[in-house]
C-alpha cells in the first residue's frame, strides 16, 4: 500500500509499507511519474524494475530461521497428522463391526 502527500509546490512526501522491499522503489516510481505526468503531460512515463542481488549462504541461513523452518516444528506437525489419521480410523473400525452384525 502506498500514498503521496502533495501538499505545496516544493514538498512531496510519499508514505509506503515498509514490510516488503519493493514497496519504497514502486512508491517513489509513482509519486514521480504522478509529478511528470503533471509538469510534462500525459504523454511521458517512467519505468523502474528491482533485480536483487544474489543472497549469501549466511543471509540465506538467517532468512529461514527468521522464517521458522525448523526440524521440531516439522516433527510435530507430522505426529499430529500421523495421530489424527490414527483417530479417523479408530471410528472407521467401530462402523465397520457395527455393520458386520
Amino acid at each position: 500500500m502506498i500514498g503521496a502527500d502533495f501538499s505545496n509546490d516544493s514538498d512531496i512526501t510519499v508514505l509506503f509499507n515498509g514490510q516488503p522491499f519493493h514497496a519504497n522503489p514502486a512508491a517513489l516510481l509513482y509519486a514521480d511519474q504522478a509529478l511528470l505526468q503533471h509538469l510534462a503531460g500525459s504523454k511521458y512515463t517512467l519505468a523502474a524494475a528491482n533485480h536483487p542481488l544474489p543472497q549469501s549462504v549466511q543471509a540465506k541461513i538467517k532468512a529461514d530461521a527468521q522464517n521458522g523452518f525448523d526440524a521440531a516444528s516439522f516433527s510435530y506437525s507430522g505426529n499430529i497428522m500421523f495421530g489424527f489419521s490414527f483417530l479417523a480410523a479408530s471410528f472407521v473400525v467401530f462402523l465397520i463391526t457395527e455393520r458386520s452384525r
